[in-house]
């Protein structure tokens, strides 16, 4: 067949082709090196985009026009009010400092002469919630993904999605990065997350889990292919290596 267009391969991507004609664009990406680097270009930007989109899914709060209404016009009546309270304040203090047989006169002459108090250290700003942050890779290939150096605490959550576009590895808490390879994810787990979260396609025809050197997890469509699809949890206090 001739090489497929950038269209066709996003519909690849995303399982829109009719059987035949995916079956036939996917016999011809075996044998072109250049169409299967453009098809797993187009899958990674499709993932990348699809994991920005999902900081998009928490609602916006809404507040009723009557609320903004009424805050509007309290403020507009308290600010008059306010200021003309301040200038008597302000008033009547001068009055009472400059007159002799006032009794604030004295007092105010004896605060004046203390020594200035210490001001109170600000309390500190309360700590942001942990933030996150992900990588996304086509799952047309066998898969590895290591984090880097050893880790006794948090977990790592597998889950397969049907749907799913492309592999996706995230971090939540810590401050992770990320070396992205063909056929390898490696996490940067200097100061390690809380939890790691991975989604896996059905179509990833093998993956491997690993901490360290140690081979956590490892599953293949080839060698078991009835294999449950249910989520995995592991707690990384308590870990064993695990062959699916």
């Amino acid at each position: 067949m001739v090489h497929p267009t950038d269209s066709e391969l996003v519909a690849l991507v995303h399982r829109e082709l009719a059987v035949p004609q995916a079956t036939e664009v996917r016999a011809h990406l075996a044998s072109c090196e250049p169409c299967h680097a453009r098809y797993r270009a187009l899958a990674q930007e499709d993932g990348q985009v699809a994991s920005l989109l999902v900081l998009l899914d928490a609602p916006v709060p809404t507040v009723p026009l009557a609320t903004i209404l009424r805050r509007a016009h309290c403020g507009r009546r308290a600010r008059p009010v306010a200021a003309a309270i301040a200038a008597l304040l302000a008033a009547a203090t001068v009055a009472a400092t400059v007159i002799p047989g006032s009794p604030l006169h004295p007092f105010f002459r004896n605060v004046v002469g203390r020594p200035t108090l210490q001001t109170r250290p600000a309390l500190p700003p309360a700590s942001a919630p942990a933030d996150s942050t992900g990588v996304t890779v086509p799952a047309d290939t066998e898969v590895t993904i290591a984090l880097r150096d050893p880790q006794s605490a948090g977990e790592i959550r597998l889950l397969w999605q049907a749907d799913a576009p492309a592999l996706s590895v995230r971090a939540i808490g810590g401050e992770v990065g990320y070396t992205v390879r063909t056929g390898r994810v490696l996490v940067e787990n200097r100061r390690p997350a809380v939890r790691y979260e991975i989604t896996l396609p059905y179509t990833v025809p093998a993956v491997t889990l690993m901490v360290g050197d140690h081979v956590l997890w490892r599953s293949s469509r080839a060698a078991d292919p009835g294999q449950s699809r249910q989520p995995i949890t592991f707690d990384l206090s308590q870990t064993k290596q695990r062959v699916q």
